[in-house]
């Protein structure tokens, strides 16, 4: 059950939300075409990639494709609540943020 959504939006697309969510849940992301970066601020959930669940405790982070990976979070328990941050990296957005210069990471890896 979710108990809190806070979105923050730049330009008009999604960069960060906060998620407040109890047991039991599975929270689906939206599907997207960059990177996104989740972290676990309390709690702890079980997140699906290919076929395998992999627990993403409390204090810890998952960064990710986000075309190419799995869109379920799916609690591990039955008490307390789980906040989660997720962090979404568009390339359009990037690219309007660094236009004068971009970061050497962003030419190293590119988008």
């Amino acid at each position: 059950m979710i108990v809190d959504h806070k979105k923050y939006e730049l330009f008009g697309k999604p960069l960060v939300q906060k998620v407040v969510i109890k047991p039991p849940f599975q929270y689906t992301f939206p599907i997207t075409d960059h990177a996104c970066f989740l972290y676990m601020l309390e709690g702890e959930a079980q997140y699906l990639v290919e076929n395998e669940q992999i627990a993403v405790p409390v204090k810890h982070s998952l960064f990710q494709n986000c075309i190419n990976s799995s869109k379920e979070l799916r609690s591990s328990g039955n008490s307390g609540t789980n906040e989660i941050v997720i962090v979404n990296f568009h390339p359009d957005i990037l690219k309007r943020i660094y236009d004068k210069e971009l970061p050497l990471w962003l030419l190293l890896y590119p988008l």
